[in-house]
């Protein structure tokens, strides 16, 4: 059974994740943010997913950050 992870944030609104499959890994979803062009996305959706905007790709702790 496939997620959508929407979260409210207090600057930009909602912001949309994406969809993670519960059957897969229970569920569990790492949310990431770029600070350098605000993409939104769930780590375990891409193999370089905690190191690595897909839409930019800015890497590093310097430009992703976990989103708590």
């Amino acid at each position: 059974m496939e997620i959508r992870v929407i979260d409210c944030d207090a600057i930009v609104g909602f912001v949309d994740y994406g969809t993670i499959d519960s059957e897969k890994n229970g569920g569990y979803s790492t949310k990431m943010r770029c600070k350098k062009c605000g993409a939104a996305w769930l780590a375990e959706n891409y193999v370089t997913g905690h190191d690595t905007c897909p839409k930019c790709g800015a890497t590093g702790k310097k430009y992703v950050i976990s989103v708590e």
